[in-house]
């Protein structure tokens, strides 16, 4: 499978069966996406955190509760990955201003990710 096609075929996916695991080769492709997509200017406001682990997951189901996200729970835990996507809402930075200050801090695992395989 081509996963450069799959946000063209528009296709969704309303449940996730947990037996079911994306291979860790399209992860490491898609990873590699994530990271060489570019923006504006270069400023790249943005990163994602991944979970892939039963642990990770129960931490970023935990960060979303939230009615509007009542219906995700069960979608964090089966997926095969769960990917967060994060931006910053301001950009530059004043002289000797930390350059991470701004940035939201996070109660994650580090390498935990909502995007559900």
């Amino acid at each position: 499978m081509d996963i450069a096609c799959i946000p063209f075929s528009l296709h969704t996916c309303k449940a996730y069966d947990p037996s079911r695991k994306f291979p860790s080769g399209q992860i490491e492709q898609l990873r590699t996406m994530l990271s060489d997509s570019l923006s504006s200017m270069n400023s790249q406001p943005w990163h994602y955190v991944m979970a892939a682990s039963d642990e990770g997951k129960t931490h970023i189901a935990k960060a979303i509760q939230h009615p509007v996200y009542a219906a995700d729970g069960s979608k964090i835990h089966n997926g095969s990955h769960v990917f967060v996507f994060c931006a910053r809402t301001t950009m530059g930075y004043r002289n000797g201003e930390n350059r991470n200050a701004n940035l939201p801090k996070y109660h994650l695992p580090v390498g935990a990710v909502i995007f559900n395989l």
